[in-house]
């Protein structure tokens, strides 16, 4: 019957073909990352703003039994999922809110709370049209809790001198967090900061930091900007005939230690970020630090397993 349709035939050979590339994809994709977990170092990743489930980049250290996992939430029923943790990495619960200073601060519960912030939404004369479904955010509760620094956190982990990855996902405090930690370990020990950030004028969460500070503190910092995910406000609602677009609401945005940093710091620094490259399929980036391990480490397993790595991704 197909015989008679060459037009379908033709598509339904590109639907398979594509169905084809995918699956080769995933299938070396997936091989790279188990060749990776073999080489990495102990690493700690500290993922803050931990609900439903872990942060989905990291896999890669997720797979290893030799990353130490910290999950931040204070909504505890949302860290369900961590019972029946299935990866091979150590997970570990902080039921506490973190904030720059610690002690007591009020935290708005939104109607949704995976939008709740240490931080007051409101929505101004000149926003609020750009907000049509208000009831994520409203009605909202205010409460009173603890709260913690990250350098609190980060001194209770067990590595003195383990890497550290942190992902923050705090609904405009993500900044203020991190400035609760002291700068000279940010730059001994950090190798990865994913954050969320305003790219709003006049942000609905008051008091949440624009872009450019962030980015000014982290280049300081000896860290680059490699991936940014620009996400657009939800409204105003238009006709949809015209399809149009909307302003900036605010970004993922990914900054990873420099590779001149990383080679002064030393060769688990070096591996960590290996880890992070192939994270976010950064697989240049990776293949090149890869070569530099293989040229300059002294270990013949390393090597060994450093260019079966760098193979699997090379042209």
């Amino acid at each position: 019957m197909l015989n008679n349709y060459p037009r379908l035939k033709r598509f339904l050979r590109k639907i398979k073909n594509s169905l084809k590339n995918i699956s080769a994809k995933y299938r070396l994709q997936n091989k790279v990352i188990k060749k990776v977990t073999q080489i990495l170092p102990n690493v700690s990743c500290i993922d803050i703003g931990a609900s439903y489930y872990p942060h989905p980049a990291w896999e890669v250290f997720r797979r290893s039994s030799r990353t130490n996992w910290i999950a931040v939430e204070p909504n505890k029923q949302n860290l369900s999922y961590l019972t029946d943790w299935k990866w091979p990495s150590k997970v570990h619960a902080v039921e506490t809110g973190l904030s720059e200073l610690g002690g007591q601060q009020t935290l708005y519960v939104t109607n949704v709370d995976s939008g709740s912030s240490l931080l007051e939404p409101e929505l101004t004369e000149t926003m609020v049209h750009r907000f049509p479904r208000k009831d994520y955010l409203f009605p909202l509760k205010k409460i009173v809790i603890n709260t913690i620094t990250l350098q609190n956190v980060l001194d209770q982990l067990t590595g003195a001198i383990d890497p550290i990855a942190v992902k923050l996902d705090t609904q405009g405090s993500e900044f203020s967090i991190l400035k609760g930690v002291d700068i000279n370990l940010v730059k001994s020990r950090f190798f990865c900061i994913e954050l969320e950030n305003t790219l709003q004028a006049e942000p609905i969460m008051k008091g949440a930091t624009p872009f450019y500070e962030v980015f000014a503190l982290f280049e300081k910092a000896g860290f680059e900007l490699v991936h940014l995910k620009p996400i657009q406000i939800i409204g105003p609602f238009t006709n949809k005939t015209l399809g149009g677009s909307t302003v900036l609401n605010e970004c993922d945005a990914v900054f990873l230690l420099r590779i001149s940093e990383a080679k002064k710091r030393g060769l688990q620094t070096q591996l960590a970020l290996v880890g992070a490259y192939v994270s976010y399929s950064l697989f240049g980036e990776a293949l090149n630090m890869l070569n530099h391990i293989v040229a300059t480490c002294d270990s013949i397993e390393l090597k060994q397993h450093c260019s079966e790595i760098a193979d699997l991704i090379k042209p």
